[in-house]
Parts: structure tokens; C-alpha cells; sequence
């Protein structure tokens, strides 16, 4: 089994660097690997990425040193599954809200007695020839990352880091801002979000993890933004999205007289 480069990043105390990864084509999953980042979000929940384009943009992502995380669609076994098998070494829970959630997570991710997942890694195993050293590695190397998105999962955090499995948690501020209230949602996409309210929760979240050990997705839209945060002692750190680079060059033509 390929080893979780992530993992061994974070064990060692350095930082590595994704990118959110919305629009579902295996040659923008490779062509972002071969930039060289360290791992890729792959968004099943929001982006328009299906089953078996999935499978071809971890198949194109496993070609380089880039580790293939993957968003699922809801807290699901079933739904987990399926991109572990394909080769996924890192699953983001979206909406994880108590600690019972959380070890329901975990426990999706991984094979029996610490779990639930159904033991059939076809391509994940290079389609059974390594069937045995998978199975006795997977259940270290694949990450499990909850993502913290409603004042329920905030008022529950302390006890959420201290579920046994748990490799790092993401924030998703949008969702949080929209279960706090409608004037926070009013406020997304503009330059005064998060507003005040958000960030106070956001860093109930981050102190717990602190306490916790535990490293939290972080973003930043630059390499100055980047080492900013790797100053501040941040280890998992996101530079953006995909859809960003289109705005790129949106902004560039714009300034094209034409």
C-alpha cells in the first residue's frame, strides 16, 4: 500500500500543502499533482465530480508523490466506501456534529474490530495482488478528517477531538455562518466575512484542537498567505480552490481593451 506522505509530513512536524479540487476531469487532477502539492480535496459533496471520474482522478493523482483526499457526500459507510477502494488515503466527513458522529466516522474508515468497513479494496489492493499488506495497512495509513459546520458540532468539539481515530478536523465556515444566522450568510463571498460571531466559534475550534494535538485544515490564497500560517505553527494548510484559477484569468481579461 502506498504510504500516507501526509501522514509522515505531520509526524514529523512539517507542513504540507492541497488544494481543493471541485471540477471533475483526471488530467486537472494530474496536472494539479504535478504542481506539486502535497494532497488534493476532492470534492464529491459540492463539486460535480461522479463515481467513476473520481476513480480516474485517483488513478491520475496516485502517478505522482500527491496523496488523494476525497469529500464525501454525507457520513455514510456506504457512501465512504467507495472512495477508499478506489485508493483514497484521506476522507473528509462533512457535518460532524457530536462525538457519537464522529466515532461513527472513524469506524466507516476503518476494518474490523476498530470498525465497520466492508473488506473489499479492489483497486485500492492493486486489485487483490496486495490484498493482504493493504488490509494491514490501511487502517494506519488512511486519514479521517470530520468537518465542524454547525454551532452543535462547536458546543461538542472538546469531546469530538477526543475520539480515537480522529487525524485532524476541517472547519466549514460557510455552513457554520449559516446555522448561526441569515445576516451571517449575507455576508459570504464579501471581504467583511467571517464577520466577528464566526471567528469566535472558529476559534473555540481551533483552541480544542490545540489542546488536542490535533492539526486543522487551514487556508490561505498565496505563498505569502501560506507561510504566514506556517509561522503561526499551521501543518495542514489548503491554498485555495480550483475555481480561483478560473477567476484568475476572469480578473485578466477584464483588464484586456478590447
Amino acid at each position: 500500500m502506498k504510504k500516507n506522505r501526509v501522514k509522515e509530513r505531520l509526524r514529523s512536524g512539517k507542513p504540507s500543502i492541497g488544494l481543493l479540487v471541485t471540477t471533475g476531469h483526471p488530467d486537472l487532477a494530474e496536472i494539479y499533482a504535478k504542481c506539486g502539492f502535497d494532497w488534493l480535496f476532492l470534492d464529491t459533496e459540492h463539486g460535480n465530480i461522479g463515481r467513476e471520474t473520481l476513480h480516474s482522478m485517483i488513478q491520475a493523482i496516485e502517478a505522482t508523490d500527491c496523496v488523494p483526499f476525497v469529500r464525501v457526500l454525507c457520513n455514510d459507510p456506504a457512501q465512504i466506501k467507495i472512495p477508499l477502494d478506489m485508493g483514497a488515503l484521506g476522507i473528509i466527513i462533512p457535518q460532524v456534529n457530536t462525538k457519537e458522529e464522529a466515532t461513527r466516522a472513524v469506524r466507516s474508515c476503518k476494518y474490523g474490530p476498530e470498525g465497520i468497513r466492508g473488506c473489499s479494496p479492489r483497486r485500492a489492493s492493486d486489485y487483490y495482488l496486495n490484498l493482504h499488506e493493504y488490509i494491514e495497512s490501511a487502517n494506519e495509513e488512511i486519514m479521517v478528517i470530520p468537518q465542524i459546520e454547525s454551532i452543535q458540532a462547536v458546543n461538542n468539539i472538546n469531546e469530538i477531538v477526543t475520539v480515537k481515530g480522529v487525524d485532524a478536523i476541517s472547519v466549514g465556515s460557510w455552513d457554520l455562518s449559516s446555522s448561526m444566522s441569515t445576516d451571517a450568510v449575507k455576508l459570504l463571498g464579501t471581504d467583511k466575512f467571517p464577520h466577528l460571531d464566526v471567528k469566535t466559534k472558529i476559534e473555540i475550534v481551533l483552541d480544542a484542537c490545540r489542546k488536542a494535538k490535533l492539526p486543522v485544515i487551514s487556508g490561505a490564497a498565496n505563498a505569502e498567505g501560506v507561510n504566514r500560517l506556517i509561522d503561526q505553527g499551521y501543518r495542514l494548510i489548503m491554498m485555495g480552490e480550483d475555481i480561483e484559477l478560473y477567476q484568475v484569468y476572469r480578473e485578466e481579461l477584464s483588464k484586456i481593451r478590447r
